[in-house]
Parts: C-alpha cells; sequence; structure tokens
C-alpha cells in the first residue's frame, strides 16, 4: 500500500520556523530543487538551511560546504561542543535515559579522532562524575581503550559548587562558572578545548566556535535539549558523515 511520509527543513536545534514564524533561511538551493535524480543524490546530505541554530529567533541561510573535514588556520584555542542527540533534538528523554544513543564502534572511532585534539576538557559536576570512570577503566576494548588513553592525556576543568574535590589527574575545580576564565583559556591555550552539557554549554553559547552533533535515528518526545533555547546563531557546514547503523554527524561552525 502507499506510504505516508513526513518531511521538512529545521534548523540543527529542530525548529521549522524561528519565534516570528520566519523560514526564510531554510530556503533550499537550487541543487536541492532541480529533479528527482538530483535529489535523490543528495539526500544524504545536510540541507543548507540546516546550517542555521534558530534558538527561537531570527537567523540567515547558512552556506553548505563539501562534506570533508574542514582544515583551517588556528589562531587561538577553538571552543567546542559535542553530543549524541535524537532526531528532536534531545540528548536524554524524559526520564533521563540516553542508551538509545550508545555509539557503535564507527561512532565511537570518529569521537575518538574528535577528542584526540582537545586538550582541555570542561565540565560540570554531573558530567564530570560520569566521565570520570575513563580513569579507571579496565582495558578490554580497543576502541574505547584508545579513548581511555585520549581522555586521561587531557587537562580538565570542573565547574562546581558542590563537588567535594576531583578524583581524576589533571584536573582543576573551580567553584564558580566564569566566562573571562573561558575567555583567557581559548586566548593561551595551545590546543582545543571541549565544553560538555547542555546547561554548561549554554552559558558559555557566546563562545563557542564549533558544534558536532550525532544524530540517532530516534525520536523521544521530550527530555534535555542538547541545544539552548533563545540563543541565535549563524552556522557553516564544516564537515558531515553518514553511519551504517543510521546515525548523521554534522559539525558545524559558527559565524564570527
Amino acid at each position: 500500500m502507499a506510504r505516508l511520509s513526513f518531511a521538512g527543513l529545521t534548523s540543527p536545534d529542530g525548529y521549522i520556523t524561528d519565534a516570528h514564524s520566519n523560514l526564510d533561511c531554510v530556503m533550499p538551493s537550487p541543487r536541492y530543487t532541480s529533479s528527482p535524480t538530483t535529489r535523490a543524490t543528495v539526500a544524504a546530505q545536510p540541507s543548507p538551511g540546516a546550517g542555521v541554530h534558530f534558538g527561537s529567533s531570527t537567523a540567515k541561510e547558512g552556506q553548505a560546504l563539501r562534506a570533508a573535514r574542514y582544515v583551517y588556520a588556528v589562531h587561538m584555542a577553538r571552543l567546542s561542543f559535542a553530543g549524541l542527540a535524537s532526531l528532536d533534538g534531545y540528548i536524554s528523554d524524559a526520564r533521563g535515559n540516553f542508551d538509545w544513543a550508545m555509539p557503535s564502534p564507527e561512532v565511537h572511532q570518529l569521537a575518538n579522532e574528535l577528542d584526540s585534539t582537545i586538550g582541555t576538557h570542561v565540565y560540570g559536576r554531573k558530567l564530570y562524575e560520569t566521565m570520570a570512570v575513563w580513569e579507571t577503566m579496565p582495558p578490554g576494548d580497543p576502541i574505547m581503550d584508545e579513548y581511555a588513553e585520549v581522555w586521561r592525556a587531557a587537562d580538565k576543568v570542573v565547574f562546581s559548587r558542590t563537588l567535594p574535590d576531583v578524583t581524576t589527574a589533571r584536573t582543576t575545580l573551580i567553584r564558580e562558572f566564569s566566562l573571562d576564565f573561558l575567555s583567557d583559556l581559548k586566548a593561551t591555550a595551545t590546543r582545543d578545548i571541549a565544553i560538555g552539557g547542555p546547561t554548561l554549554a549554554a552559558h558559555a553559547f557566546a563562545l563557542i566556535d564549533d558544534i558536532h552533533l550525532f544524530i540517532n535515528p530516534v525520536i523521544v518526545g521530550g527530555g534535555t535539549r542538547m541545544l539552548p533555547d533563545g540563543v541565535t546563531a549563524e552556522l557553516t557546514l564544516a564537515d558531515s558523515r553518514v553511519f551504517d547503523n543510521g546515525v548523521v554527524y554534522v559539525h558545524y561552525r559558527k559565524d564570527t
């Protein structure tokens, strides 16, 4: 029988229009509206309009670049935010579960590659306590062993008023969140910085340069959103990849 489908152009944070009902920022380019053959060829590539983060406000069309890793000159450390999300933009569901985002070996390998460029991880208490298991993770799986080695080699900064003390090496505990601290860190660090967790990333969104999304083929209907409401950004697609398990990876650079 006939299949009923649903399609749309959205921003990375899951909106088809902004708070003012504007949708000109998702206007498709000609190569996405030519012929059925052309559409089939580019169907797996992100839409140019997907390079826009609405944040419930206005934004304009982003420019789609070829799906290859983007190489650029770095004059200061870049601050990145990465995460595994559902198709509707949540990192965990309403019950706090995120087992649906368990990465496949291929996805985990890419995460290893991304984290190998990071010199400092910035966490809040909850994510730090989750990630601290990598400090003492026993060897076993080669891909996980590689990630543990990469994670241990990086510095960590934890912003928390309530964490009694840190339990991992190369870790600094700071009691009050500070944008000035992060700005100074970007200006002085010799390697890139990653900020973890949506709450902390929301506070530091003005300083974030790169957003890495691993979009999972699942709709969870609610929970903790990956990207914050109420902020806007013009984004440029720097890289994308489609995995056999249906996960789509996209890397956006925030235009300055």
